[in-house]
């Protein structure tokens, strides 16, 4: 786990990615379906977390920190 706030957008992007292209490589193929689910489950746990730094980026960008 990144524990570097700073760094955590690029390696969330990049697993995105990752993910991403793993999906698009085993969409054709039937038989993958538990891989399928497991890929969309962490593409939405991505997202959440995307949001998450997003809502501590805001904050620290704040003179008075979050109201």
């Amino acid at each position: 786990m990144e524990t570097d706030q700073w760094k955590l957008p690029e390696r969330v992007n990049l697993a995105e990615t990752a993910l991403l292209s793993r999906l698009k490589t085993i969409l054709s193929t039937s038989d993958r379906r538990t891989e399928r689910q497991a890929i969309e489950d962490a593409l939405i746990g991505l997202t959440v977390l995307k949001g998450e730094t997003a809502k501590i980026k805001s904050s620290e960008s704040q003179p008075f920190g979050p109201n």
